[in-house]
């Protein structure tokens, strides 16, 4: 495979060495430096709100849904609730910013302007400037050091038979690729081989969310989790038991938009790495079990990289267990400050769509859905750490968010108790 050049981008490139299955139209590893490696390990830096900004900046009416984050996210711009955010919440949340920008970085995907200049020597952000990596599609990451041949390739879940006949060659990134590169390990099982073959990918709709999570790190503090309490009122369907949308005051509403705040590295950790975004899971694995600090610039490069920093914004009005070590030090600690303004009643659907309830606004919507309302009973829900958590999960890869979320997860707990 002769050089490629993936990018029209001039002024900074990342360069890998891929192998591929011609035959199979796969690409096996890739071989990076510390360069890439950074970029990539970056992602988990990002706030989901800003993943869901660049994006759409990105492939505009073209760009792909994040489960029930885009029209989380987008909900903010919507004439009905623009209005109703204090000025604080409204600016951190339309901009969820990373802490740390991180300027350094030979690529930033968020729009922030690099202070990295074509030429000179890479120092490193995360990783150190002498290490390289082996990366598998499926982005399994481990150092790329001499040793068992057979050993790696197992580790990064690589058909040994797959590479009789493998060839390689080399390929450079550009800014378009890196985001082809974030939008892939979103929504893709392939996303080295989408781009290096340069494949129209649309399996997103085929990752599903499924009910339950781990709670066994937080057990120190379920008990008070178990009295912190959300209040949701669900109206479904009798007639065929679907969510139709809830009634939320403002804590709730609180939450779910906080979440666009929370960097993804912060959502692996409160998930135990079991997003069931593959990729993403397999990247933070990478961190966590298979890649030595010593490859890395100390442990605050790993700590950073696996609980980032979050908008001291959430700090005061926090339902999710982060530590105080979570949240970055703003001028604002020590004075309430909220997202949601005042007390008002939130109608919100299953795809995490807010807007302001009100009796015209509920009967408009089951008239869209053509519904009696003879036909709609109401369920009182109480949303602890658990329920909490599992909506985050089904946010992820869902626009049916709430019933993957709550009525998913109930069944599966009534399941239990019949067995």
């Amino acid at each position: 495979m002769n050089q490629n050049r993936m990018s029209d981008a001039k002024e900074v490139e990342l360069c890998l060495k891929v192998f591929i299955n011609k035959e199979k139209t796969k690409v096996l590893f890739a071989e990076v430096d510390n360069d890439f490696a950074d970029v990539l390990l970056s992602f988990l830096t990002l706030p989901l709100g800003k993943i869901v900004k660049i994006l759409e900046k990105h492939y505009g009416d073209k760009a792909p849904s994040i489960g029930s984050l885009t029209t989380l996210y987008n909900g903010l711009k919507s004439p009905d609730m623009v209005n109703l955010w204090e000025k604080r919440g409204k600016e951190v949340l339309n901009n969820a910013e990373r802490v740390y920008e991180y300027s350094n970085l030979k690529f930033s995907v968020d729009g922030k302007l690099s202070t990295y200049e074509f030429g000179e020597l890479y120092d490193g952000v995360f990783t150190r400037n002498s290490a390289s990596f082996i990366v598998c599609d499926d982005l399994r990451m481990l150092p790329n050091v001499s040793g068992s041949i057979l050993q790696t390739l197992t580790k990064l879940g690589v058909d040994v038979m797959e590479m009789s006949g493998a060839v390689s060659g080399n390929v450079t990134f550009g800014l378009k690729e890196v985001i082809d590169l974030l939008r892939g390990l979103l929504i893709s099982p392939t996303p080295l081989t989408d781009i290096i073959f340069m494949q129209k990918q649309t399996k997103f709709a085929t990752i599903k969310s499924e009910a339950g999570i781990s709670l066994h790190q937080f057990e120190k503090a379920a008990n008070f989790f178990d009295s912190k309490k959300m209040i949701l009122k669900v109206m479904s369907q009798k007639s065929s038991k679907k969510l139709l949308f809830a009634e939320a005051e403002e804590d709730f509403v609180e939450f779910l938009f906080s979440l666009l705040i929370i960097p993804l590295g912060i959502v692996e950790w409160l998930l135990g790495s079991n997003t069931c975004l593959n990729n993403i899971d397999n990247l933070y694995r990478s961190i966590a079990d298979l890649i030595d600090e010593k490859y890395l610039k100390g442990a605050d490069a790993k700590d950073s990289l696996m609980k980032p920093k979050v908008n001291s914004v959430y700090s005061d009005n926090c339902f999710l267990p982060l530590s105080e070590a979570s949240f970055s030090r703003g001028s604002h600690l020590g004075r309430k400050q909220v997202l949601v303004a005042g007390s008002r009643m939130y109608m919100v659907t299953d795809d995490l769509t807010v807007t302001r309830l009100c009796m015209s606004s509920a009967l408009s919507h089951l008239d869209q859905m053509k519904i009696s309302l003879s036909d709609v009973e109401e369920v009182e829900l109480h949303i602890g750490l658990e329920e909490a958590l599992n909506i985050v999960k089904a946010s992820l890869t869902s626009t049916c968010a709430l019933t993957d979320g709550l009525i998913n997860l109930k069944l599966k707990k009534l399941d239990l108790c019949i067995d």
